[in-house]
């Protein structure tokens, strides 16, 4: 099906964002991932909680609480273990705060795959390398997305490392790019602001070396992106086939997955473009700048008089975005939605 894509126009397509693997430089202070904790992370989780209770060496029985972190099988009294109450505590204290993600099967369509195998290759196996040293090879994208062969570097460096190594590890390296978590729930509830999903796109055209500005238009055709003039002639074209890769991935999977889905309009009337304003000062600028990331002046209640001027007071549409990836500007919106739930969608 023909989808015509517009820079000024806000359209769907799906939510995620390979763009990640194109550009990812540090994150703003404060904006780092959460740590994806595993059952892999289970015995520095325990060496970590033992000693900050004083139990090392002690044999202590666990069990999954209903939230899903450890907990010991004593009911907190000794008279399982022999142990103190208070050392007990401690312990369970610990364990609290290291709740196990669930066990969670990779995707096994062929185009999650390859994104997951650009990931992998492109990202993680470089970053997990440049702080511990050489991981396992890759399978080969053949094996990895048709024979669906695992590649699982923090089983491999997880023995014999520390809780806080492996939590630092996670957060800077994450197992998973937000895009592809099986669960798909804090990318489903995140909102962009068109600035971000403009930015997104643009990278992509950057990576594959594609002039492009606001007066050209763009469209998918099955596996083939056209890039149109202002007068809608065709100006170039690129084809996703296996050597097509541009810049390391394909122009196609990564206008696909820039996630247009979730942008979201500032409201069409003055009285919410003013909750919007006392929002935006309240609210977004000081959320940003707890994370590291200052947008400039707050604007005032006359920078939102209409839609257009409304855009271009975003946080994120200013020259301190452009110094950011665009993993790290998801990141923030996630933190400090540009437009917040009750103002998404009112006209």
């Amino acid at each position: 099906m023909r989808r015509a894509l517009l820079l000024g126009v806000a359209v769907v397509v799906i939510v995620a964002s390979t763009v990640l693997a194109l550009v990812l430089p540090a994150a703003p202070s404060g904006a780092a991932a959460s740590p994806h904790i595993t059952r892999i992370f289970i015995p520095a989780i325990k060496t970590a909680c033992t000693t900050q209770a004083g139990l090392e060496g002690a044999d202590i029985g666990y069990r999954f609480s209903d939230d899903g972190s450890l907990h010991t099988l004593d009911p907190g009294d000794g008279s399982i273990t022999g142990l103190a109450p208070g050392s007990l505590q401690v312990l369970n204290d610990c364990l609290a705060k290291y709740p196990i993600d669930p066990p969670q099967e990779l995707p096994h369509d062929p185009y999650s795959r390859n994104l997951l195998y650009d990931y992998f290759s492109g990202i993680l196996k470089a970053c997990l390398e440049s702080r511990v040293g050489e991981l396992p090879p890759l399978p080969s994208r053949a094996d990895f997305v048709v024979r669906l062969y695992i590649w699982d570097p923090y089983r491999y460096i997880a023995p014999g490392r520390t809780l806080d190594e492996l939590l630092d590890l996670s957060a800077a390296c994450p197992e998973l790019p937000r895009y592809l978590e099986p669960t798909g729930a804090e990318a489903d509830a995140t909102t962009i602001s068109q600035a971000v999903a403009w930015r997104a796109q643009g990278d992509c055209f950057a990576a594959a070396g594609v002039a492009y500005d606001p007066s050209q238009s763009w469209t998918i055709d099955g596996q083939t992106v056209r890039i149109f003039d202002a007068g809608g002639a065709v100006i170039a074209s690129f084809t996703n086939v296996a050597a097509g890769a541009l810049a390391g991935h394909s122009l196609l999977n990564c206008l696909r997955s820039v996630p247009y889905a979730s942008v979201v309009e500032p409201p069409a009337t003055a009285a919410q473009r003013s909750l919007l304003a006392d929002y935006s000062e309240n609210v977004v600028w000081p959320c940003l700048r707890s994370l590291g990331f200052d947008p400039g002046p707050v604007p005032d209640a006359d920078d939102y008089a209409t839609v257009e001027s409304t855009r271009a007071v975003d946080p994120f549409a200013g020259p301190a975005a452009d110094h950011l990836s665009i993993e790290a500007l998801f990141r923030l919106a996630a933190e400090c939605p540009s437009v917040p739930d009750y103002l998404i969608g009112a006209g």
